[in-house]
Order: C-alpha cells, then structure tokens, then sequence
C-alpha cells in the first residue's frame, strides 16, 4: 500500500471550497456595491460613513447589498443584482420625501436605523419574493427634502429552507 502526502495548505483549501457558502446575490449592476452580512456597523451605502445602527432581528446576519451614495443632489441610484437563490428580498428605503416603491414591493411593518456621526435616519423596509436566477431591479430613491435625495436603496436576500 502506498501512502500519499497531501501539503496541509491544501487541505486547508479543499476544506474551505466544500464549506463555503454558496453566494445568495451576483451579477450587481454598481461596480462599487458591497455584499455583506447585515449587522449593527454594517455599510448602509458603499462609498459614505453611513452605519447601520439598529436592524430587525429577523433579518441580522442575512445578506444584503447597498451601492454608492453618488451626488445628494440627485436621485439615489438604482440598481440591479440577480438572486442566486428563491426566497424574499428586503427593500431598505430611507425615510426621505415620498419615494417611489414600485407596486410589486409590499410594506413590512419593519425599520431600521442607519446613523451618519450623531444623526439618525430610517429605513422603511419593503419585501418581495424572488426567484432562483431572477433580475432584481431596485428602484432609485427619488424622494426628496429640500435639495437632498434620500440615499440609494439597499436590499436584504432570505433564502427558502
């Protein structure tokens, strides 16, 4: 019988591939989005301060996408990402003028909390379900107050079980 050798970084990194998790959100519009687990300090947007702050439990350590903030003076940016997996999609829109939430997002009686150094903003969330391999299309934040748009939109995915 003959004994092979296997390097330990190897191990390390076929162990790693067979326990990855697989990715819930691809194909983001925004060059610049991160995809993350949404906790507390968590980005609200990809390219400002902005932190979560307070989040519903339901939806702590869940994935999530947000993109770049762009110019206040202009609408929030849409986006669009595919769902790698079917189950509910969660829309975070700031609580800014009266944005326009497209008919297909229901109102969840949900909010959270994101703070830029001491101020404190809200996030109405929304949900919809989605398919496997579905586009997502996220609407811009076009709500306005003052000169200022709200900041882009940022969703939640939760997976069927």
């Amino acid at each position: 019988m003959r004994t092979r050798i296997i390097p330990f970084m190897s191990v390390i990194a076929i162990a790693s591939a067979c326990f990855a998790a697989d990715p819930l959100i691809t194909d983001v519009s925004d060059p610049k989005a991160i995809i993350s687990t949404l906790k507390e300090k968590a980005p609200r947007i990809s390219d400002v301060a902005l932190k979560f702050s307070k989040i519903p439990a339901v939806l702590t350590g869940k994935t999530y996408v947000c993109v770049t903030r762009g110019e206040r003076e202009k609408a929030g940016q849409g986006f669009s990402f595919t769902a790698a997996k079917s189950g509910t999609i969660y829309l975070f829109v700031m609580v800014r003028g009266k944005a326009s939430v497209p008919p297909e997002w229901t109102k969840t009686d949900m909010t959270a909390q994101f703070m830029f150094d001491t101020a404190a903003f809200d996030d109405i969330i929304y949900k919809r379900s989605v398919k496997a391999g579905e586009k997502v299309i996220v609407p811009p934040h076009n709500g306005t107050d003052g000169n200022t748009y709200g900041t882009p939109n940022a969703c939640a995915i939760v997976p069927e079980e």
